[in-house]
């Protein structure tokens, strides 16, 4: 029997009594007032006028009150539908039965695709939404409440949407029950939580990937709070004070290392949330766990929230004892280097100074005998001519010739001793200009040969030492007038290009070429590929070209085919 209905009863009861009580009293009264039987009829009739009047008026009253009791109720439950309906979170009452009937539901419930409809109807019952993983745990803890309480609890598991993916609630349930204790409505308030959930996990993912990428680092990882309490270290910094990251939580250095040591630390951890930036500085560390010492670079940086608040300083600290003891190798080694370099020029440019000395020597010491040589052959050539006979004539010819190739040998080898010592000064070259003049020069022996050049250099300027490249120019137009006996057709070429920033260079004939095995071979010293009766000369001049250009940072390579002629090409450094 609910309150409401007892109020209603002994209201009623009440109104029976007095109706009663009225009744008789009033009949009595008039007995005993009036002894007129008509006067009494009409006074009856009128007292029974008063009591329905009286009595209409009462209910009148009553049934206002109620209707306007009704009315507040109603427009309170209709603001209230109102707020559930516009809620995020599912409202809803169950019937304590089994598969949990739903008997109310707000228009939330859309959210997962239902309708409130299907569920008060029983078209769908709510326990079958449950995840059958999240089932069991859900009736176990509900059966407990059941029995035992708390009736005001909270839970968390999976429903299943009308789309199909699971979403994750936040049960927060209440029981109701009646005198006996028994829970005759259960009501609860469900929020959709899932992407909380998925916050949470992301975040919690977050934090074991830093978790695992802090405790693998090698170096010491920790942080502190603005006061010095420790909030977080990795395994590497456990070793350093000799214990685990859960004592150290909470501690300050002045609890694991000497007073003079700690206000060190401190010192430096203030310059950093003092400067606002990363502090460097290097430190001297004594690893507690198994006595260890090393040298350590330290770098500390304040580390601050979104809003800018000050949170504490992460501090690294990686050892560089081997490097600094490698840079201290490193620069006694310099050191010694410098002095082995120093050594070294000084005997190089004692040999230089010897070797200029005996290039002069050799000039002149083996000219002069060959003058010697070359003015008597030719005074003997001259005037006894006659009398020497064929045989005596060709004697003396080869003696003049071999005196001239020896002359030239000498010539050459000084030049390629020049090469070796000589300073080069790189300077801005006019390419155009410069092939000219070598040409220009070689216009006698290009005349007597019957040649031509074809001459294709773009207007292009080098940084490079200009005698070595005009010596190097004059080798190979030498070397392909010398080779070229009868071309066809009778040209050299000259072409120039840049491509990248790299200027090439190449001296092309159509004279007798080579085969390309002996590629390396034409470029060293003294070194040829054909008898000096048919074509002249000693042997030096491309490994002269060679060294030219080895020495200007530059290089040459070759190309031929035997009777197609060959082509020189020179790459001239950026």
């Amino acid at each position: 029997m609910t309150r409401a209905y007892r109020q209603a009863l002994g209201i009623a009861a009440v109104y029976v009594a007095f109706s009663i009580f009225w009744i008789v009293f009033s009949d009595r009264l008039l007995s005993i007032l009036v002894q007129d039987p008509a006067e009494f009829a009409r006074l009856q009739t009128w007292k029974g006028l008063v009591f329905v009047s009286a009595t209409a008026l009462l209910i009148f009253a009553l049934i206002r009150r109620v209707l306007a009791a009704r009315a507040l109720v109603e427009q309170d439950l209709h603001q209230i539908n109102r707020i559930i309906n516009r809620s995020p979170v599912v409202t809803i009452a169950w019937d304590n039965a089994p598969g949990w009937p739903v008997r109310f539901v707000n228009a939330t419930v859309s959210q997962w695709g239902y309708s409130p409809e299907q569920l008060r109807s029983g078209q769908i019952h709510f326990a079958d939404l449950i995840h059958p993983d999240d089932m069991q745990r859900v009736t176990q803890e509900v059966a407990h409440h059941l029995a035992q309480g708390p009736d005001d609890y909270t839970q968390e598991y999976r429903i299943r949407t009308a789309a199909g993916p699971w979403a994750w609630v936040n049960d927060r349930t209440w029981l109701e029950r009646d005198e006996a204790g028994q829970v005759r409505g259960i009501y609860g308030v469900l929020q959709d939580i899932s992407t909380a959930r998925e916050a949470v996990a992301r975040l919690e993912e977050s934090e074991n990937r830093l978790r695992t990428l802090i405790e693998t680092i090698p170096d010491l990882v920790w942080m502190k709070d603005p006061e010095g309490k420790y909030l977080v270290c990795n395994p590497r910094f456990e070793q350093f004070f000799g214990a685990p990251q859960a004592r150290i939580v909470g501690s300050t250095d002045y609890d694991f290392v000497s007073p003079e040591l700690a206000d060190f630390f401190r010192e430096h951890d203030r310059q950093a949330m003092a400067a606002g930036q990363p502090c460097i500085n290097e430190e001297w560390l004594t690893f507690a766990a198994d006595g260890r010492r090393g040298l350590f670079e330290t770098i500390k940086t304040p580390v601050r929230d979104g809003q800018g608040r000050l949170l504490g300083v992460l501090g690294v600290a990686r050892e560089v004892t081997q490097a600094r003891e490698a840079q201290e190798e490193l620069r006694l080694l310099n050191i010694n280097l410098e002095y082995r370099v120093a050594e070294r020029t000084a005997e190089l440019e004692a040999l230089n100074r010897e070797l200029e000395s005996f290039s002069y020597s050799v000039s002149h010491d083996l000219k002069a005998p060959l003058r010697g040589i070359d003015g008597y052959s030719q005074l003997l050539q001259e005037d006894y001519g006659q009398q020497l006979g064929e045989d005596g004539r060709l004697f003396l010819e080869n003696i003049r010739k071999g005196v001239a190739q020896m002359h030239q040998l000498i010539e050459d080898l000084l030049a390629y001793s020049r090469m070796e010592r000589r300073p080069l000064e790189a300077t801005a070259v006019d390419l155009p200009r410069l092939v000219h003049e070598v040409v220009q020069a070689e216009t006698e022996s290009l005349t007597r040969a019957g040649l031509q050049v074809e001459i294709q250099v773009p207007p292009l300027e080098a940084r490079v030492d200009r005698d070595g490249l005009a010596l190097v120019l004059r080798n190979l137009l030498e070397n392909a007038i010398k080779f070229s006996p009868g071309a066809q057709p009778p040209l050299i070429h000259i072409e120039a290009r840049q491509e990248q920033g790299q200027i090439q260079l190449a001296v092309r004939d159509h004279g007798i070429g080579f085969d390309m095995k002996y590629h390396d071979r034409i470029f060293r010293i003294f070194q040829r590929l054909h008898r000096a009766e048919d074509f002249p000369g000693t042997g030096i001049g491309l490994a002269l070209v060679h060294k030219a250009m080895q020495r200007m940072g530059g290089r040459v390579w070759a190309e031929s085919t035997p009777g197609a002629g060959a082509t020189f090409h020179l790459e001239l450094p950026s």
